[in-house]
């Protein structure tokens, strides 16, 4: 009897252990196959010379008009007048709506069959301390990081297009607000205008998502990640009275928030799809890990909060805090949660249910944003912009991404299921630590590279 129940559990226990090495036998096959064969880094100066320059002291012309979000018209009228000076092909072939102050460009001819499709951008900048500049490498001033870099590109590629072609072959349209980092409302109303007005889009390119240095994310080569959707958002207000210790109770819960694991990390569907991307990047070890998402699920994600910032915060949800500040009766701070996707707003008032009873605190919510459609990578749309970005920049390797930031328009998802959010601009690691500093700046390389992106990509998107 013993010796039948000990060859049982030595069958069992083979078994097992059988299993564990088909399964890292697997895992190891896959690290050893999925890899990336070469490591990519962009040339930095491959567009000619006399070009890139040109494009430099053009873009400075516009740089230099300060627009800043609740600047006087007057500033926005001489940007405009300028933009009718470099772009006379433009004005001629497309018409021109001003929505409070925000423009929107749709293509004259409207082509049947053709795909409507629509490029979004901003022109907002702040009061520069020193007058922008430019050499040889680099444009430096307000709105060259994201702004006014990427509303140039747009302009000189179609310009070009209508210059040598003679015409568009789609039905394009192009969407120009002064909308800040905070403030989302040129592009909400143009949009809810579009929505009475029953106009849809087979893809829309905006800002997000970009070029990435292998410095800041963690990886050996040139990364383009591209955006194909965005997290929500929430913003509560956490208030309590000021009677029975409330500035103390409300520090103490927010220390608290700040100390505890409120939310917890989860590898879904989409991100295993980019992280899936990244591990062919990997030194072997790392690879091996990566590529088995399902195996080494733990351990992926305690990796991802050390090394992958970016990517940390969509599998898990991020918390903003102000200052605590204080009104006639009550202490309060403003926190906003970027949700992971697989939080709700829910998820966050259960997570924070008995801290608030624990500190007698009460809420106000203050704002909500539900995450948007999540563009599918085996359309059309994707296949066709990863395409361009694989031909226009040749030294990158690229991946799909969803964004959590909250500065990103989640509107357009009401108009397009083809939302694809990404910046063709190359900014380096410096570039993207200065953004906040007076040493904002692009470079001139890169401008080349951007008119190249979507002068291919409006050619070439003529078929829905």
């Amino acid at each position: 009897m013993f010796l039948s129940f000990f060859r049982s559990v030595g069958i069992i226990t083979s078994g097992i252990l059988c299993l564990i090495v088909i399964i890292l036998c697997f895992c190891l096959f896959k690290a050893i196959v999925l890899r990336n064969k070469t490591i990519r880094i962009l040339p930095k100066n491959d567009i000619n010379k006399e070009i890139r320059f040109s494009y430099g002291q053009k873009l400075l012309e516009l740089v230099k008009i300060i627009t800043e979000s609740n600047d006087t018209e007057e500033s926005y009228h001489e940007f405009r007048e300028k933009l009718k000076e470099y772009y006379p092909l433009i004005h001629k072939n497309f018409r021109k709506e001003r929505i409070d102050g925000n423009a929107v460009f749709t293509y004259d001819k409207k082509i049947e069959a053709a795909p409507n499709i629509l490029y979004a951008t901003h022109i907002d900048s702040k009061k520069n301390l020193e007058d922008p500049y430019i050499t040889y490498k680099h444009l430096y001033g307000s709105g060259t990081y994201d702004a006014k870099s990427l509303l140039f590109v747009i302009f000189e590629a179609v310009e070009n297009i209508l210059r040598e072609d003679g015409e568009l072959k789609n039905n394009l349209t192009i969407v120009m607000t002064r909308d800040d980092e905070d403030s989302k409302q040129g592009e909400d109303k143009i949009i809810n205008k579009f929505l009475k007005e029953g106009r849809f889009y087979d893809l829309i390119i905006e800002e997000g998502s970009g070029i990435m240095d292998p410095i800041s994310s963690g990886l050996r080569s040139h990364y383009a990640f591209i955006g194909i959707g965005v997290t929500g958002e929430v913003t509560f207000r956490f208030k309590t009275s000021k009677a029975g210790k409330g500035m103390a109770r409300l520090q103490n819960f927010a220390s608290e928030i700040n100390n505890t694991q409120l939310f917890k990390s989860k590898i879904d569907k989409q991100t295993r799809t980019t992280i899936r991307a990244i591990a062919k990047d990997m030194t072997f070890a790392n690879r091996f890990i990566y590529s088995n998402s399902l195996v080494f699920r733990s351990l992926i994600k305690r990796f991802i909060d050390n090394d992958q910032v970016e990517l940390s915060r969509v599998l898990k949800t991020q918390i903003k805090q102000k200052e605590i500040s204080e009104n006639e009766k009550d202490y309060y701070i403003d926190m906003t949660f970027e949700l992971a996707n697989h939080d709700t707003v829910a998820d966050v008032l259960c997570a924070l249910d008995k801290l608030m009873i624990k500190y007698s605190i009460d809420y106000d919510m203050l704002s909500s944003k539900e995450g948007t459609r999540i563009t599918g990578i085996k359309d059309n749309a994707y296949k066709t912009v990863s395409r361009i970005v694989e031909e226009t920049y040749k030294d990158v390797y690229i991946a799909p991404c969803i964004i959590t930031s909250i500065s990103e328009n989640r509107d357009y998802d009401k108009i397009s299921d083809n939302v694809i959010r990404f910046s063709p601009l190359y900014y380096s690691h410096n570039a993207k630590i200065n953004r906040k500093t007076i040493n904002e700046y692009v470079s001139l390389n890169s401008l080349g590279k951007g008119v190249i992106f979507f002068e291919k990509l409006t050619r070439e998107y003529i078929k829905r």
